[in-house]
């Protein structure tokens, strides 16, 4: 094992199964991978991840993994300044539009959809099938009295009625 990531386990940046991950990469990518673990403070679930991520994304596209792991720092912004956790979040995002594109365009236009109905700030959730196989809908609403829950209900009757929530199920399909 290299001296850096041996460096990086004992100083707790790095876990012994994230060092371990290294060695599925070409020697050329292992410190920038090594880079993006500790300085995203991604745990030892999300590298797996973001490991099997990269070698996916790599082959399907036929990318050399120090090129596309390039790619991806600087698609993500990756800021010094921001907590770790929120460089993870922005990273893994970006890894996964890259991994699922299909897949993230959809869940995108549903959310944009979603959230021109208005509905979800006034306390009602909706859900779609996480593969969008099918065009279904789950809504959730929270009321904590019968007046909030009829208030809510007209909401939901209103966007029905104005074709907002026609948009939401348009952008279900394929």
């Amino acid at each position: 094992m290299p001296e850096p990531t041996r460096l990086r386990i004992a100083t707790g940046q790095l876990s012994y199964g994230q060092a371990l991950l290294l060695r599925e990469f070409p020697a050329g990518c292992r410190d920038l991978f090594c880079d993006l673990m500790a300085g995203c403070a991604l745990n030892l679930q999300e590298s797996r991840q973001a490991a099997q991520w990269i070698r996916e994304v790599s082959l399907r596209e036929s990318e050399d993994p120090l090129r596309l792991l390039e790619s991806l720092r600087a698609a993500a912004a990756l800021d010094d300044r921001r907590p770790p956790r929120k460089n993870a979040q922005v990273f893994l995002a970006v890894l996964r539009r890259r991994r699922y594109p299909t897949l993230e365009a959809a869940r995108s236009r549903f959310e944009t959809a979603w959230k021109e109905t208005g509905l979800e700030t006034i306390g009602i959730q909706a859900a779609h099938d996480p593969t969008f196989e099918t065009s279904e809908l789950r809504l959730q609403i929270s009321a904590g009295s019968e007046d909030v829950l009829r208030e809510r209900i007209e909401a939901l009757r209103r966007a029905l009625d104005q074709g907002t929530l026609r948009r939401v199920f348009f952008s279900l399909l394929p």
